[in-house]
């Protein structure tokens, strides 16, 4: 019977990774949620979320984060941060590899979620993303058109905060 430092790790602390935590926590399961980045995932970027259940006025997605991480928190759950290099994964057990360590679980849960794409302009061969993410008094972008590959709500808030 092999030995196993938890009995569950979940890769990815975004809002499907944090809510898996909080259910493994109050189940008293001796649980680690690895993320190689801030909690949140990608709400922490997200200027304002209006459709998330519970906050009828909407909410920040940076805020939104920190409210889960802190209740994730309080349930018992123990978050380390770190990069996972590679898995060795069996029926039995599953190892999970660091650049420092090894640990081994019964389970595991890979919820490391998405990223952005990065969208090269047609028109001037620059990378979107930058756009994105530059304040509106950013010189490099001012007075200049600038293409949004998202589309919805973070279109809209982009646009309207640039």
């Amino acid at each position: 019977m092999p030995a196993f430092d938890y009995d569950l790790v979940i890769i990815g602390a975004g809002p499907a990774g944090l809510t898996a935590g909080m259910y493994a926590a109050r189940a008293r399961m001796n649980v680690l949620l690895i993320e190689k980045a801030a909690p949140g995932g990608q709400i922490i970027v997200t200027d304002w979320i209006e459709n998330y259940p519970g906050f009828p006025e909407g909410i920040s997605g940076f805020d939104l984060a920190e409210k889960m991480k802190v209740q994730a928190e309080a349930l018992g759950l123990k978050m380390e941060t770190a990069e996972v290099q590679s898995l060795n994964l069996t029926p039995d057990v599953k190892e999970l590899v660091f650049q420092d360590k090894s640990i081994k679980a019964r389970s595991l849960i890979i919820a490391s979620g998405a990223s952005p794409k990065n969208w090269a302009s047609v028109k001037t061969g620059t990378w979107a993303r930058e756009s994105l993410f530059a304040p509106p008094v950013t010189p490099r972008f001012s007075r200049k058109k600038l293409w949004w590959p998202s589309a919805g709500e973070t279109r809209r808030s982009r646009k309207r905060f640039i």
